[in-house]
């Protein structure tokens, strides 16, 4: 049994030392630059509209199109604006703003470059 856990641990320890061989061993976090952005998910990270703001973006979005008048189209502004935040290539958000709203209503994408303008300009800010 002893022998078993000492196994583990020196296969444990080779990993480790594998892990920070390969990750460049003991260099500082701070001097290592990131090579992809983070895109973790964090809900708390995205802007949520103040009540104003809400109802400017309802007012907005029922100008494009009625069935968008709808709570649920917050959330998908909220998404939308975290793809905003991370810098994603905004061709790729206006395709990911046809696929959320479009469950809703048809939505082209002239309307989907107007809904990024609006979620831009009411709570969506860097």
């Amino acid at each position: 049994m002893i022998a078993i856990a000492a196994g583990a641990v020196v296969a444990v320890a080779a990993g480790v030392g594998a892990f920070l061989v390969l990750s460049g061993g003991d260099e500082p976090q701070a001097d290592r630059k990131p090579s992809v952005v983070d895109k973790s998910y964090d809900p708390n990270d995205i802007p949520s509209p103040t009540a104003e703001e809400t109802r400017q973006l309802l007012a907005g979005l029922t100008e494009i199109d009625p069935a968008l008048n709808h709570h649920r189209s917050i959330g998908k502004a909220r998404d939308t604006c975290w793809n905003l935040l991370l810098q994603e290539d905004r061709d790729r958000v206006l395709v990911k703003i046809q696929q959320r709203f479009g469950q809703t209503a048809d939505i082209n994408k002239t309307e989907a470059g107007r809904i990024m303008t609006l979620i831009e300009g009411t709570f969506c800010r860097k």
